[in-house]
């Protein structure tokens, strides 16, 4: 939603810029320090828009539709910038000012900066920074406020996914595991090696597949293990049964394994507790 003006005041107001870097608004916007917000405005450019980068960020913060305005700004006109800042006429008195200097490029975050601590506005905004790989925002404005806080807001793995546009079509807890945690990452690079030998395993591995996709509607499913397959799967991964392989067995082998590592690597990545051990 477009804005050239704002005809009330409203007492606080989270302004931020929007790049190809989403999670830091998100973690601002969640963030129980910012929680007395009253309306956002998110200053982009025509390549993020194009890009659903601001799309991306009301789906993982879902702010509704009258929470926030938008100004399409050109990221490299310093001119631009302060022009359709100045077409909002926000207003100097009733109002707080939160900036987040973070995303945009530089001279989005000058033009923001600059615009924030002229005369004016200086008595009414504080400006923030997200650093990168720091837990923290710091407080760069006003100088006397000058502070670090850590982040207490843990965004949750749906939101991480959702701010850059990726949306789970299916969720798996981490009770539905197939195997435990550290099994899969024992077995990992068995795998990567077994792929790295020739077309062969990814030949029998197809087969697999092909054989589960026919089959996989039946409630109960046992596929037979060739003899190359069965020879890989005791000596290198194990943990299978001799005669034939199950519906959830199978399901791992032809790219579970992949994404219950991935799945970890991620939870790790961003700092959730460890889950508890499959059931296989």
């Amino acid at each position: 939603m477009q804005v050239s003006s704002y005809l009330y005041p409203m007492p606080n107001l989270l302004i931020s810029l929007v790049g190809d870097q989403t999670v830091p608004n998100v973690f601002l916007i969640r963030d129980p320090a910012f929680r007395r917000i009253d309306h956002y405005i998110f200053v982009t450019t025509q390549l993020m828009e194009e890009r659903r980068r601001l799309a991306h960020i009301i789906a993982a913060t879902g702010i509704s539709e009258e929470q926030y305005h938008t100004i399409t700004v050109e990221a490299d006109q310093l001119a631009d910038i302060r022009h359709q800042l100045s077409r909002l006429q926000l207003p100097l008195t009733g109002n707080h000012y939160y900036v987040n200097l973070t995303s945009g490029t530089k001279l989005m975050s000058i033009a923001l900066y600059d615009f924030f601590t002229r005369e004016g506005y200086q008595n009414c905004s504080s400006i923030f920074y997200v650093p990168i790989g720091k837990n923290a925002f710091l407080q760069v404005y006003p100088e006397g406020q000058r502070r670090e806080e850590a982040i207490s807001y843990r965004i949750s793995l749906g939101e991480y996914l959702a701010s850059y546009g990726i949306e789970a079509l299916e969720q798996k807890g981490t009770q539905q595991l197939y195997l435990p945690p550290a099994y899969t990452a024992s077995a990992f690079p068995h795998f990567l090696k077994a792929m790295d030998t020739g077309k062969a395993f990814a030949n029998r591995m197809k087969g697999l597949r092909d054989r589960y996709r026919h089959t996989s509607q039946k409630a109960e499913l046992q596929i037979r293990v060739e003899p190359e397959m069965q020879s890989f799967l005791y000596r290198s991964v194990s943990r299978f049964p001799e005669k034939g392989l199950g519906k959830a067995a199978v399901a791992y082998l032809i790219g579970g394994w992949l994404e219950e590592w991935l799945y970890m690597q991620v939870k790790e990545g961003l700092g959730c507790r460890t889950p508890p051990s499959g059931s296989g």
